[in-house]
């Protein structure tokens, strides 16, 4: 309900799915409540194409399925997050896990050219254990309760999904890549003075371990990079899944509401069973919004490295420069098996600093560090209400 235009984000997963299939039935029905949305729903999808990432065969399914539905698609490249990555890391205020909310960044600011308002499926990863480590959180728990037949019943059908936590590692020791210590990386006073510090996670425990990150851990760093997004290009955004009757309704369920038989998400897919098309209802593969982020680091590999050697970095209580320019190499080489996020991380802090916390240019600064790229045809910057 809005006095102004609403759009919906479509990821092409469940969730996000799920909300503009129930927009579109909103729409056919001539549902007064749904009359901000229009004559018909405008949709948002960032798509890669080519990439293992990419969702667009997914978004186009659901755009198939409904009758009202203008679908927008954003194509972010490698060279547009170069060009917007001073304005990116300037909206998000704070250092960010990877550089997936750039896709989310994309969404809203071709979303903020058609609507005012964006709805879209934040939450019901947290609250219907989305993610792969849930399924181990319930094989556990079940084990622990003494329910070992159903915890075995439970390993062998998400065996396919589970795969996917080892994979990497199986393909990295066949091809002789070596692992790398995050801790090897950062300077050692720096490590001294935080190695008491742990961040526990529950492990055997699924409601417990899904309140955990829906209150405290996961979620909230997720809304903040939504708000962000959202309103650096002015657009309100709403998360319908993160109510709290929704929340008590699933919850009030035993676990196999929620993760059953290797199904995650159980009590949504089926009750959108027959909305969704089999390929997004039955989907086994979890991606949301990310980018192809191995593939950009390769091509701006040059920019990376010389963020890394700059005397700015160097001077970081934070860092061993040494190391992490020896790990940036061999990960080049394609000898090592560090994710791109611990590169990303280190690089964010990097630049994060230069912009909020260093002195500007001309003012003592003097790093000689190379700067970001400006954009080429950015966007007037909106600024936040």
């Amino acid at each position: 309900v809005s006095d102004v235009p609403v759009g919906t984000a479509l990821s092409g997963g469940l969730d996000s799915s799920t909300i503009v299939t129930t927009i579109n039935r909103l729409l056919t029905e001539e549902d007064p409540e749904a009359a901000a949305v229009g004559t018909r729903q405008q949709a948002f999808s960032a798509i890669f194409p080519g990439e293992r990432n990419d969702e667009e065969r997914y978004a186009d399914a659901v755009a198939a399925r409904c009758s009202a539905l203008g679908l927008h698609k954003v194509r972010p490249t490698v060279e547009a997050f170069l060009a917007d990555l001073q304005d990116f890391v300037t909206a998000q205020e704070e250092p960010v896990i990877s550089t997936g909310p750039y896709a989310q960044y994309c969404v809203m600011r071709e979303a903020a050219r058609h609507v005012t308002v964006m709805v879209d499926g934040q939450g019901a990863d947290e609250m219907m254990a989305g993610y792969v480590p849930y399924y181990l959180v319930n094989i556990r728990q079940l084990w622990r309760q003494g329910q070992r037949a159903r915890a075995v019943r439970e390993l062998t059908r998400s065996a396919d999904v589970l795969w996917r936590l080892a994979r990497d590692r199986i393909s990295d020791a066949l091809l002789g890549r070596s692992g790398l210590s995050v801790t090897g990386l950062l300077g050692e006073e720096f490590v001294s003075a935080h190695s008491g510090e742990r961040l526990d996670v529950i492990g055997d425990d699924l409601k417990a371990r899904l309140e955990d990150d829906l209150f405290r851990h996961s979620l909230q760093a997720l809304l903040r990079y939504e708000d962000r997004n959202t309103m650096w290009f002015s657009v309100e955004g709403r998360v319908p899944f993160l109510t709290a009757d929704l929340l008590r309704a699933v919850w009030s369920a035993d676990n196999t509401a929620i993760l059953h038989n290797g199904w995650n998400k159980r009590v949504l897919r089926e009750v959108t069973r027959s909305m969704l098309p089999r390929l997004v209802n039955r989907r086994r593969n979890k991606i949301g919004f990310t980018t192809p982020e191995d593939e950009w680091f390769t091509s701006m590999a040059g920019y990376i490295r010389a963020v890394f050697a700059g005397e700015s970095f160097g001077q970081r209580p934070y860092f061993d420069q040494a190391a992490v320019l020896a790990a940036f190499d061999r990960f080049r080489r394609g000898e090592a098996n560090t994710e791109t996020m611990t590169f990303w991380r280190m690089l964010n802090v990097e630049l994060w600093l230069r912009e909020f916390i260093d002195p500007k240019p001309g003012r003592g600064s003097g790093t000689g560090i190379p700067p970001v790229p400006a954009a080429t045809a950015r966007e007037p910057r909106r600024t936040r209400d």
